[in-house]
């Protein structure tokens, strides 16, 4: 057969180049410290230079320094971070949209005739604030201000208006803005009092930034996550110059070389499932995740934070750690019935390139369905070849030791065809051929003793000659080594027939 090649003959330039190939079967018609970035704007509070700085943050602290606290890139961070309290984190900062920023009012009208408690929900969190008897607006409207701006590090908007109108105002311009959740309800008492004006979301955000520049700044970098924290309206979106668009550009170009960077991207999403597919099926791309909960509370980014930092925890333990109904530490929906998930809406999405989220009815807990990679297509045919991503991260484990082992073992070597039997013994410094073949059979050997690629599959690849090692016909410099291995795969699903017996 004809050995793929990972470099030309043609280039001069030494080292070792890589190129994974997560699409090696035919279509269905039917360790070590893995980083992970945050790419989001700062706010006014923040003090890293936008499109310039790359600055290593060692906890949620540190990215409020640099983002702002509240910002989408410092609660992602939060949730990362809660799943992941060892992570190496890097974030960069895009410069901010020139747009508007999102705002969202809330009107009350009064006095309280008995005692009353108001329930503030902003992106899920709550806040309750006490309405006396007798109180006004006016007096009720600065309470609330202060206590919903007490937890504002928590918080991307700020409170504030003139009685009776309570205004939030998102903490940075842009379309994200209008994917802050709000409502408040009275939870006791309520004489005399309303909420008149109650809308479920801010409105009036308005432009995207540009990732572009933020994201060539870290080329020369390699993260195994990459949360883009963006706006619903850019994830769902089917250009390739959406920042999800921009992000699996950078991811796809830089995946190949002697310098290859294996990434993977993850964007969140909590509107509709018919619109999160479509900015799915747009990446369709082995190495990109769309993270979905159903009219969830939490922010976009929140949802690929949580993900991100579960993936760094597990995937650093075992390459294709199966994390599969994986607890995640998120608000979800507020309305737990209604907005759950149902069978086909699973499978749905499952089909079509998303991962989605879920909730246990009974607890509560919010738990992640089955990580996968938006590739479902080929053409306009399904194709399942890259599906869960434990088959891109155990490939990529594979191919980054192989990066890291192979020069370190033949470093100053000369090669050589293998000798005849008999031949007299190699002078010191000269590699043979099979010596090459030899030490890759064993290194791939400990991924079969780690649990990530399938023994048996690589003995049948061995056995057949499958597995190439040959010196290139054109530049004698230059080893082509193919390996086609298979991912253990994880155990997603168990079928059980129980039939009674006659009596």
């Amino acid at each position: 057969m004809t050995v793929p090649v990972a470099v030309s003959s043609t280039v001069k330039t030494p080292g070792l180049y890589l190129v994974v190939d997560l699409l090696g079967e035919p279509a269905n018609p039917g360790s070590g410290v893995l980083r992970g970035l945050i790419a989001c704007p700062k706010s006014a509070a923040g003090n890293i230079t936008p499109d310039t700085e790359v600055r290593a943050v060692f906890g949620p602290e540190d990215v409020a320094t640099a983002l702002g606290a509240g910002t989408p890139g410092h609660l992602a961070a939060k949730r990362l971070f809660a799943a992941h309290g060892l992570a190496s984190v890097d974030v960069v900062a895009p410069t901010a949209a020139a747009g508007v920023v999102a705002t969202g009012t809330q009107t009350f009208t009064g006095p309280a005739t008995q005692n009353s408690v108001v329930r503030f929900r902003v992106c899920g969190r709550i806040v309750d604030v006490a309405w006396n008897n007798g109180e006004s607006v006016a007096a009720f409207h600065a309470r609330a201000v202060l206590a919903i701006n007490a937890i504002g590090d928590d918080l991307p908007v700020t409170a504030g208006g003139a009685s009776p109108n309570l205004l939030y105002t998102a903490k940075f311009a842009g379309l994200w803005g209008n994917d802050v959740k709000i409502n408040a309800s009275i939870l006791s008492g309520g004489g005399g009092i309303a909420v008149s004006v109650n809308p479920a979301a801010l409105t009036g955000g308005t432009l995207e930034p540009d990732f572009t520049t933020a994201l060539s700044n870290v080329s020369n970098k390699e993260y195994r996550r990459i949360v883009a924290c963006v706006s619903n309206a850019d994830a769902i979106s089917n250009s390739a110059t959406s920042n999800p668009g921009r992000l699996a550009t950078h991811i796809d170009g830089n995946e190949t070389g002697n310098q290859a960077k294996l990434q993977i991207g993850v964007v969140g999403c909590t509107d509709t499932i018919a619109n999160v597919q479509v900015g799915a099926i747009a990446k369709n791309n082995e190495a990109f995740e769309y993270v979905y909960g159903q009219n969830w509370e939490d922010l976009p980014c929140e949802l690929a934070g949580a993900e991100a930092g579960d993936a760094l925890k597990f995937v650093a333990i075992r390459a294709n750690y199966n994390r599969i109904n994986n607890k995640l530490l998120l608000k979800g929906p507020r309305d737990t019935v209604a907005d759950k998930l149902t069978a086909n809406e699973t499978e749905t999405l499952l089909n079509n390139g998303v991962t989605p989220l879920d909730i246990e009815q009974l607890t509560g807990e919010k738990f992640l369905v089955r990580p996968i990679t938006t590739h479902s297509l080929n053409g306009a045919s399904p194709d399942y070849r890259a599906f869960d991503l434990s088959d891109t991260d155990g490939m990529y484990s594979v191919a980054a030791d192989l990066r890291t082992a192979l020069p370190v073992e033949f470093a100053n070597t000369s090669i050589t065809p293998d000798l005849p039997a008999g031949a007299n013994r190699l002078p010191a410094g000269v590699t043979e051929r099979k010596d090459v073949q030899a030490f890759v059979e064993s290194r791939l050997g400990l991924h079969v003793n780690l649990g990530v690629v399938e023994g048996a599959r690589l003995d049948s690849t061995i056995e057949a000659g499958e597995l190439i090692v040959e010196i290139n016909s054109s530049d004698a410099s230059q080893v082509d080594i193919f390996i086609p291995i298979a991912i253990v795969k994880p155990l997603a699903k168990m079928g059980v027939v129980a039939q009674k017996l006659a009596s």
